[in-house]
């Protein structure tokens, strides 16, 4: 998660007076959020082609044929199937 600066109260640099103008601190965040979106790919990629261990957790909220789960490195996986049958599992 990334988020965009804001001074924090009681430290120094928040009274400075040469604060980063809006949309400097609006595109760098952007920079910075497509990069973790390139790099989050390319992770899950590696997964695919795949067969690794889930714990079923609950029923995807955007897709009721699939369930969700994560993997036993905590990566949080979707696939279809019946989560009364295989929660917990």
């Amino acid at each position: 998660n990334t988020f965009a600066y804001s001074p924090r109260p009681n430290t120094e640099a928040a009274d400075w007076d040469n604060q980063i103008p809006p949309e400097v601190q609006s595109e760098r965040l952007q920079r910075v959020q497509a990069l973790a979106v390139t790099h989050a790919l390319e992770r899950s990629q590696r997964y695919l082609g795949r067969v690794v261990e889930v714990l079923v957790e609950d029923r995807n909220p955007k897709n009721g044929d699939e369930v969700m789960g994560r993997t036993r490195q905590g990566r949080q996986v979707f696939f279809p199937g019946n989560v009364d049958e295989l929660k917990g599992e």
